[in-house]
């Protein structure tokens, strides 16, 4: 089995893709495997420093690691988040067009020591099933049923916190989706097909159908999630985490709004301090298509996104409003 290579893209958050890094270096099989971290260019001056001390950090790591290998890429101009030519969408092009499949992370992850093994076990395990979309390495709190299962597979939430693709699967299912998969295939069997998975996705569904056709579809794991309920696929999911996500500190482009973070208990600490696996080596144990059915229900209700139907009505209204403005 050859090991999956994995990108990074950063930009300025030094402490966190440290301790990202450090942390993927001591994961069996990092001695395996490329790591390609894209290194974006600051947009203004407020990154400067940060960027200077990462740039600093994988100069030394570049001569000194312990991968199979260290590839850098240095932007020259800021490539942002979330357009066709954005510093990550770069990434996966490479990838897909070099590899059978590959891993992603933000720079805020830090990682269990398994979380490379597991990883590659998965991917090379499921990757001719047409029914799994992709393998994350991040489990969620909630009150998962596994049976003594080390990993389930599931619906209600893709988690990019560290997870991998497959590039002709990935390649399929992304041009499917903006070539209009959510517009065609709306219905009110769909709606209710998402409702289930919780108010939060439906909305997130509905947004999708009746977006901006003009603008660029940057599709992130609420998108993706969407594509997997509709389309009868699901992800695998370890029954304990091995991704420790350390982002709730404001300091990237999600988890800004201090509402949504204290909405269901102090979220950021919960996260922070989350238990991940301490195991060095991985094989499966169990069916994971155990419950699936239950642990859908179960993210619903616990997903710290999910919303009533008073706020599900208010952020649809706002939504047509903005339809009808624009028109």
């Amino acid at each position: 089995m050859k090991a999956a290579p994995v990108i990074i893209g950063t930009l300025n958050r030094y402490d966190h893709f440290h301790d990202c890094l450090e942390s993927l270096e001591k994961c069996t099989m990092a001695d395996e495997t490329d790591v390609y971290v894209a290194l974006d260019f600051p947009p203004s001056e407020k990154y400067v420093e940060g960027w200077k001390k990462i740039d600093a950090y994988l100069k030394e790591k570049e001569s000194n690691n312990h991968f199979h290998k260290l590839i850098v890429y240095r932007r020259n101009q800021n490539c942002g988040v979330g357009g066709p030519t954005s510093n990550f969408a770069l990434l996966h092009a490479e990838m897909r067009k070099n590899f059978e499949y590959y891993i992603i992370s933000e720079d805020d992850n830090v990682f269990s020591p398994n979380f490379l093994k597991y990883m590659n076990v998965c991917l090379e395990k499921y990757k001719d099933d047409d029914k799994v979309f992709a393998v994350c390495g991040y489990s969620q709190p909630y009150p998962f049923k596994t049976d003594g299962c080390n990993c389930f597979f599931h619906r209600t939430d893709l988690s990019c916190w560290g997870y991998g693709l497959w590039s002709s699967k990935i390649q399929k299912d992304m041009d499917e989706i903006r070539n209009g998969y959510f517009e065609n295939n709306f219905s009110l069997r769909n709606v209710l097909k998402v409702k289930r998975h919780g108010l939060n996705r439906l909305y997130q569904y509905l947004s999708y159908v009746f977006r901006d056709k003009s603008r660029y579809f940057w599709i992130i794991d609420c998108a993706m999630t969407c594509y997997v309920i509709l389309s009868n696929k699901c992800v695998v999911v370890p029954a304990v985490s091995k991704v420790r996500n350390m982002g709730w500190d404001e300091s990237g482009n999600s988890f800004k709004n201090p509402k949504v973070l204290k909405a269901f208990g102090n979220i950021p600490e919960i996260h922070k301090k989350q238990v991940i696996d301490n195991e060095t080596h991985f094989e499966f144990i169990g069916d994971p298509t155990l419950h699936m059915e239950e642990n859908d229900s179960i993210a619903a209700k616990y997903s710290e996104g999910r919303m009533s139907g008073c706020q599900f009505t208010i952020a649809l209204v706002k939504f047509v409003i903005k339809k009808i403005i624009k028109k």
